[in-house]
């Protein structure tokens, strides 16, 4: 018989395997100490599987937050019409809980959108009845996790690592200078490297969202957690009629 995955074993946020690691990038600005959860679901185009449809559906239901990334090589191709019907296949969210993430904007050529003109096209053709505008983000993760990689490798050990192809490191250094990026991240020096780190931060644009998103999962916490416990109870008490009823 074919392997069949137990969905119903990971239901609940509680069942799944966690890492659990210092959010570095926000940690001195906030005054509360408090954890939250970063849960990758299934997407719209993996939904199609009924069970994967129902965890998809549950999860935004309780997440404080439902961020959506969108693939900024996609917009204004033949891809787009893939990308909109997966949008439409999307559970409906409130729209003060859902951020759009167009990832890959460090891709951007001079023939392409602008921050401003893919803000609004992300607003007008895909997405205009289901996000505020202004939670909509043109942004590089590339360069952030580049540039906070290096970051905690300086912090850890006091200096740049040594280059190697076809590594993160590689990466960097192509990121950061171009051509001939090994002979000149080699003879980089550590505060040059660190202001590289600087500049990649800024071009990837995701302080601001970051920002503006766990603010507001911080705002709408409360109010999720009591909808959570009262659908739990609910469900107990759809238990208990059943039973009486029997």
């Amino acid at each position: 018989e074919p392997l069949v995955f137990p969905y119903e074993s990971y239901r609940n946020i509680e069942q799944l395997p966690k890492i659990d690691i210092a959010f570095s990038s926000i940690k001195n600005d906030f005054d509360t100490q408090g954890r939250f959860i970063l849960l990758d679901t299934p997407g719209p185009n993996e939904a199609g599987q009924k069970e994967l449809k129902v965890m998809l559906k549950e999860q935004l239901e309780r997440s404080s937050a439902v961020m959506l990334v969108l693939d900024y090589t996609q917009l204004n191709s033949e891809a787009e019409a893939d990308v909109k019907e997966q949008i439409s296949a999307i559970p409906t969210v409130q729209k003060s809980r859902l951020f759009t993430m167009v990832n890959k904007f460090d891709q951007k050529t001079a023939n392409s959108d602008d921050e401003r003109e893919t803000i609004d096209h992300v607003y007008d053709s895909l997405l205009k009845h289901m996000v505020d505008k202004e939670n909509i983000y043109p942004i590089s993760a590339q360069d952030a996790y580049l540039a906070n990689r290096m970051l905690s490798f300086i912090e850890y050990n006091g200096k740049k690592p040594n280059f190697q192809e076809e590594t993160w490191i590689e990466d960097f250094a192509i990121n950061a200078f171009g051509r001939k990026a090994e002979q000149k991240y080699s003879s980089a020096n550590l505060n040059e490297i660190n202001e590289i780190i600087e500049e990649l931060l800024l071009d990837s644009k995701m302080e601001k969202p970051l920002q503006n998103i766990v603010s507001n999962m911080h705002k709408n916490a409360p109010i999720i957690a009591i909808q959570s416990a009262l659908v739990g109870y609910s469900k107990i008490f759809d238990d208990l009629n059943t039973f009486f009823d029997i």
